[in-house]
Formats: structure tokens, sequence, C-alpha cells
């Protein structure tokens, strides 16, 4: 009878083990590998995704965007995401990343509701960056209008 207890303990612990290894997320994935699930990411791991393939989207407006971007990225204000997303490959893994992670938290919630399998948010977003800053618009969305830092100004104020 105490034999039959060992053997139900025994099968009962692996059985919780193998449950355990299935649930607990790994803590990173190896270069070359498939991409991890959808979370937030670190400087590193952005270069990492974007090495292996992943879409830059930058959702903070156009003057910001100019005003200085992660080399590499494309400017997709978040305002404009619905629009622009839907020609998108939502089986391609997408980073997001604004100034702070604010918008970019509620872009890459808006593409995983949206279907987006793989979707990755740089928490601290451009202000903790370390990595190389392009200044200007050159990689904006094709159609878009380059932006300027300078305010633009109309009188419409007529002396007739």
């Amino acid at each position: 009878m105490k034999k039959r207890w060992i053997v139900w303990g025994a099968v009962g612990l692996a059985a919780v083990a193998v449950a355990a290894l299935l649930l607990i997320p790994g803590s990173g994935v190896a270069p070359g590998s498939a991409f991890p699930a959808s979370k937030d990411i670190s400087n590193a791991e952005l270069t990492d995704l974007v090495a292996r393939g992943a879409r830059l989207v930058d959702v903070r407006t156009a003057v910001e965007f100019a005003g200085g971007h992660i080399d590499g990225a494309e400017n997709v204000p978040i305002d404009d995401l619905p629009a622009t997303v839907a020609t998108w490959d939502k089986a391609k893994p997408v980073v997001v990343y604004c100034q702070v992670g604010s918008r970019s938290l509620n872009a890459s919630q808006y593409l995983r509701a949206q279907g987006f399998a793989k979707v990755y948010n740089l928490a601290a977003g451009i202000e903790r960056w370390d990595g190389k800053v392009v200044q200007g618009s050159s990689s904006s969305v094709a159609g878009k209008a380059p932006a300027t830092a300078l305010p633009t100004m109309y009188d419409f104020a007529s002396d007739t």
C-alpha cells in the first residue's frame, strides 16, 4: 500500500513540474530563434528584434520624430495607427516606442487587439534609449509631408 502512494506521489510531482515548465515564460530567446511573446522590452532587446527583422515604429508626432528618432524607425503617429496598420502583415513582429513609453503602450495594446501576433513596446521610450538617434524626417511614412520643428504663422487680416 505504501509503494502505491509513493508511486502516485512521484507521478503527481512530475505532472506539476511539467505544468510549471509549460506555464512559466522563458527569460529570453537565443539569437536566431523564434520571436518571444509580446512584451515590454529593453534597449538591448529592441536592437536584437530589429536585427532579426522586426518593424520599428515611432508613434510620436511628426515634429517629435523629426527632432530625433531611433535609426531605422518609421513614423506612424498614434492617431494615424488605425488607418496605417490595415496594410501591415499581422504575422510580422512590430516594435513600438514613443518618448517615455505611455503612447507606445497604448499602441502595442491596440495592435494586439487587432490581431498582431508579436508586438513589443520599448518600455522606457526614446528618453532612455542609449543607441543612435537620427535627426530629421527622412524615415517617415511615405506620403507624409516632411515635418519641421519651426512653427507656421498664418496671417488672415486684410486691409480692404
